[in-house]
Order: structure tokens, then sequence, then C-alpha cells
């Protein structure tokens, strides 16, 4: 198993997101890595991440996976990776200190706008990550490592809901009906509509 293997290339990035062709690769190819990592293996579990990165190096992607890539995968890897270059894009580590970079062309930006545009790409990649999770949650019988990714402390189970909040909602996005009477019924009947029909 190759550690390095990216899932989208630098072109697939500025070809998806709105990255401009100038970007220095220097910059892109980290921080695909550190959005796989912290991202992406969450949304599909370690055993299925693996399994990914196996296929690529072998180049020998399955029909299934090679749709759950170019289906799923690549947008939502695509504007994490937005949302994470607009820091790297805007400041440069040297070996004298952190430079906030500057264009005799254009007007730099101020922090609150800079957080306020990572927000704004990092909502897009939350969206496709949940149509990643509701695909693979819909046909999880054609992707058995996703409900089974492995035991260890080193291993991530997939996250069941790909949207962030400050409020617990709960460990998984999967609530069956019995669940839901629980949740909704008070002792003497149901409250609200009955929505079975």
């Amino acid at each position: 198993m190759s550690k390095n293997v990216l899932f989208i290339s630098e072109q697939t990035l500025k070809d998806r997101s709105l990255l401009q062709d100038n970007v220095d690769p220097k910059l892109i190819k980290p921080t695909i890595k550190h959005c796989q990592d912290m991202f992406l293996e969450p949304i599909l579990g370690t055993g299925l991440y693996r399994e990914l990165q196996d296929q690529i190096t072998a180049n020998n992607v399955s029909v299934l996976n090679a749709k759950l890539l170019d289906l799923y995968i690549t947008d939502t890897l695509c504007w994490y990776v937005a949302s994470e270059m607009v820091m790297s894009l805007g400041y440069k580590l040297t070996n004298k200190n952190v430079l906030r970079k500057t264009s005799e062309n254009s007007e730099t930006s101020s922090l609150n706008d800079l957080f306020s545009l990572m927000e704004y790409y990092k909502n897009k990649a939350e969206w496709y990550a949940q149509r990643t999770t509701d695909y693979l949650i819909e046909f999880i019988t054609d992707y058995p490592l996703y409900n089974n990714p492995g035991s260890g402390v080193d291993i991530i189970q997939p996250n069941g809901t790909s949207f962030q909040s400050s409020i617990y909602l709960g460990d998984s996005a999967i609530v069956d009906y019995k669940d839901y009477e629980a949740m909704y019924q008070s002792e003497g009947g149901q409250i609200g509509k009955d929505y079975r029909n």
C-alpha cells in the first residue's frame, strides 16, 4: 500500500474548482494529501480508503470504485482542497517569518475575507461529502469495507454524516424506524403525523 497516492490530479483540481492554472504544484500536492487524510478517510473509513489507495497504485480500479471516485470522491476532494488552499495561497512560510503574499496588480484580502472564503468552499465540500456518504449507505452491500473497515486503534470508522455542527446530533446518520418511534412518541400515543404510509 502506498501512503502517497493522490485520488485527484492537479489538473482535475484546477478543472473542477476555482483554482487558477498558475498555482504552484508544490502547494497543491501536500494539500491534496492532507485533505485526503483529514476529510476523506473519515468519510470512507480506513478499509475502503486503503482499498482505493491500493487499486490506484496497482492501476486496477474496480468498476464500482471507479464510479465512487469519478462521481462522488473527486468533487468532494476538490472542494475540500480549495477550502484549504485559501490560506496556503495567502501566506508563505520562510526561514525568517510567515509572510503574507502581495501583488502589485491586485488587492490582498483581509483575514475575515479569507475565513469567509474558506467556509464557503468547505460548505460545498460538505455537500458533496454528504452525497458520497448517502451513496455508500444506499449501496452498502456493494462496498463491504465501508461497513466493516477493520479494527484497531489506527482504524477510522466512517462518519455517517459529513456536515459539521457545534450541536451534538448523535453518532450515526442511519436512523431506523424503531429509533424514530422512540424519539417521537409519547406514552399517550404518537405525536405528529404518521409518515409510514
